[in-house]
C-alpha cells in the first residue's frame, strides 16, 4: 500500500479506537490519500492492532513511531511539576500542542503528507474577515473536543482537517 500522489495526503493519528476510525473512513470517503500513524507515547500502548486492521481493510498503509521520550519530557514531566506545586494542569492539552500536532506537524515533510487528521470532535474554518483560521465547537455538546485543541497555533491549524465536527458519537455508534 501506497500513498497516491495525484490527491492531497493525509497523516491520520490513529489511536485504534471508534473515533479515528471513522475518520479514516470519511477521509477515504471524500478521496484523500491516508497514512495511519499511531505515535507510542507509554509502554503500555493500547489500540495499534485495531489501528493496523482498520488501516488494512480500508486500504492504506499504517506505521507506528515512538514519542516516548518525547511525551515523559514535554507532557509527563511538566505535567507533575505542576501538579506537585498544587496547580491541576490539563496534560491533554499540553500533548495535543506539543505531541500529537506539534509533532506530526513539524514530520509532515519527512512524512509526505498535506495535513495530518485525528477522531477530535472540534471544528477549524478560516475566516476570510480576520484572515485567520479559526477553532470551533463540534455539534455533539457531549463529545465536543476544542477546550483541548485551545493552544493550537494558526501554523498548526491550517495544516490539520477535523472531518468529526458535524457528526454526534450517538450516531456513529448506532
Amino acid at each position: 500500500m501506497k500513498y497516491r500522489y495525484d490527491r492531497e495526503r493525509v497523516i491520520l493519528a490513529m489511536s485504534g479506537g471508534v473515533d479515528s476510525s471513522v475518520a479514516a473512513s470519511i477521509l477515504k470517503d471524500k478521496g484523500y490519500s491516508i497514512k495511519g500513524i499511531t505515535l507510542i507515547m507509554t509502554h503500555h500502548q493500547k489500540g495499534i492492532e485495531a489501528a493496523r486492521a482498520v488501516a488494512k481493510k480500508l486500504g492504506f498503509p499504517h506505521e507506528t513511531i515512538d514519542v516516548k521520550k518525547l511525551f515523559q519530557q514535554n507532557v509527563i514531566k511538566p505535567f507533575l511539576t505542576q501538579y506537585l506545586k498544587g496547580k491541576t494542569p490539563n496534560p491533554c492539552i499540553i500533548c495535543n500542542f506539543k505531541v500529537k500536532f506539534g509533532f506530526l506537524i513539524e514530520k509532515l515533510p519527512i512524512l509526505k503528507a498535506d495535513f495530518i487528521s485525528t477522531g477530535h470532535y472540534a471544528k477549524i474554518e478560516y475566516d476570510e474577515k480576520r484572515e485567520r483560521f479559526i477553532l470551533k465547537k463540534g455539534v455533539d455538546p457531549k463529545r465536543e473536543q476544542s477546550y483541548f485543541l485551545f493552544a493550537l497555533l494558526q501554523e498548526q491549524l491550517k495544516k490539520i482537517k477535523l472531518c468529526l465536527s458535524n457528526f454526534k458519537k450517538d450516531l456513529i455508534l448506532e
